[in-house]
């Protein structure tokens, strides 16, 4: 009787140290991230229709900001997780200084007056519109902000544009944006 339970034992233990040697390849194998990048989402996605309130509690949505104009810039950012919104801020006002794109901020953050004191710590050189569901962010499925989306005022996004490091990632950023204007 003993070897039975010894022999049962035995076959729960290697059992055990499979599972373990899968889950120590997945884990040296890297994160798999199910989220598409923002290159999937150009020519081939309408702007979603949803709500944004700008800091003195007025609602719009997105399709009306993009209908504004010939193109928008929207850029998407969390400023509670988000390092290089900080860095690129700076860059999202020299937009519409270098091209004459109206660049509008759509933020997503859980305390409303939380985001509105950082909007104005910061100083930000754009309107910013709070997404107060974050359906958005979730529809939309970003790998990380800021994420830039140039959108026609049909509402179809024509480009996409990851952050960017400073320095010569940004002058290609100024090229790619001209690309994608004309």
């Amino acid at each position: 009787m003993k070897t039975i339970w010894y022999k049962v034992i035995i076959i729960i233990l290697l059992g055990l140290n499979a599972a373990l040697l899968y889950q120590n390849h997945q884990i040296k194998a890297g994160p798999t991230n199910s989220r598409i990048g923002p290159e999937a989402y150009v020519g081939r996605l309408q702007f979603p229709d949803y709500p944004v309130t700008d800091q003195g509690g007025y609602s719009t949505d997105l399709l009306t900001l993009a209908g504004n104009s010939e193109h928008t810039m929207f850029i998407f950012f969390s400023p509670s997780d988000c390092p290089s919104c900080f860095d690129e801020r700076h860059l999202w006002g020299q937009i519409t200084d270098r091209t004459q794109l109206p660049v509008v901020g759509i933020a997503t953050s859980p305390d409303s007056r939380e985001l509105w004191q950082w909007v104005d710590n910061m100083e930000m050189p754009i309107d910013v519109y709070l997404d107060t569901t974050f359906v958005i962010e979730h529809t939309m499925e970003f790998q990380m902000t800021p994420l830039k989306l140039l959108v026609n005022s049909s509402g179809t996004i024509v480009w996409a544009d990851p952050p960017r490091e400073p320095g010569s990632a940004r002058e290609h950023f100024w090229e790619d944006l001209a690309n994608a204007i004309n």
